[in-house]
């Protein structure tokens, strides 16, 4: 039995091992398995960040947050517990879900022409922590927008640790869309 269970092992194909891009941006279950590319970018791993962030490149944490206030707070997140996240890099909040509200992609759009000087060739690392969506579909969307050096390194956080490096408490950018 075992021989014969061997045998059709080695001869029937097995399924692929990938994970199939969407053809828009995953909606909802985020933390799954996630795909080994990203239309219009550059998977890299922790040593590659390492690299781009001494030439400049701008990390982009967009691990979920709880919701903003809309009221009294001017944006502000509410937070129910602390985020670490990777020193030197931004935090910014659910702008790597599927669907964004029009605020939220206003807010997404205004941070990224902050953060790069209004420069669409300026590296962007996109991250969050291991299998996680949010990322790919904020650097996707980036490349939609026009930006030419999009990273995505989707270990994020748990492969930055891994890797020996320290997290820090991040704290995240307000949500505001007004100059």
């Amino acid at each position: 039995m075992k021989k014969y269970v061997l045998f059709l092992l080695l001869i029937l194909p097995f399924p692929a091992l990938g994970v199939d891009l969407p053809e828009g941006f995953r909606m909802n279950h985020y933390r799954a398995a996630t795909p080994d590319t990203v239309p219009g970018g550059i998977v890299v791993d922790a040593t590659a960040v390492e690299r781009l962030i001494s030439k400049g490149a701008t990390l982009v944490d967009v691990m979920g947050a709880g919701q903003f206030a809309s009221e009294g707070l001017d944006g502000a997140w509410i937070i129910d517990k602390q985020h670490l996240s990777i020193d030197s890099g931004v935090w910014l909040p659910n702008v790597g879900r599927g669907f964004l509200t029009e605020r939220l992609e206003a807010f997404f759009r205004k941070e990224l022409k902050r953060q790069s000087g209004n420069d669409l060739d300026h590296p962007f690392i996109f991250y969050c922590v291991a299998d996680c969506w949010m990322a790919w579909n904020a650097a996707k969307r980036a490349t939609l927008w026009g930006y030419s050096q999009v990273y995505w390194f989707p270990e994020g956080t748990d492969g930055w640790k891994r890797a020996g490096h320290p997290l820090i408490h991040a704290v995240p950018t307000p949500l505001s869309v007004t100059e």
